[in-house]
């Protein structure tokens, strides 16, 4: 049995059948794990998306947006969002990041801005 996956990802059928595993994705909203997860439910895998909160400011309108964008990719291979709470102010201590005070704008320098350790974390 073949099922006709739509929308803007893919024109291809897939199997009908659940794949055996489910595939986690670490999931921000951005472009890239965006694509990656409408990638790979249009090949037909089961996807876990999974955010990791570190207690950032944006990170209230960042999940608002993620989890828009998982509402329009909804259906069986998706599984609902997963919040992770790993919570960085203890390593930052005082930082705009975790409180929102002195916030770079376009004139900030880039080392101002960097966010040490953030992608591995």
């Amino acid at each position: 049995m073949e099922l006709e996956i739509g929308g803007p990802f893919s024109n291809s059928a897939v199997a009908a059948e659940p794949p055996a595993s489910t595939i986690g994705v670490l999931f921000s909203g951005g472009l890239d794990s965006s694509i990656l997860i409408g990638h790979l439910l249009a090949l037909g895998e089961s996807v876990q998306p999974i955010y990791v909160a570190g207690g950032l400011v944006w990170e209230s309108a960042e999940l608002v947006a993620a989890r828009q964008l998982l509402n329009r990719l909804a259906g069986p291979r998706l599984a609902p969002l997963v919040v992770l709470e790993m919570p960085l102010a203890d390593l930052y201590g005082r930082h705009w990041s975790t409180d929102g005070g002195q916030t770079p704008d376009a004139t900030t320098p880039d080392e101002a801005v960097y966010l040490p350790g953030r992608n591995p974390l």
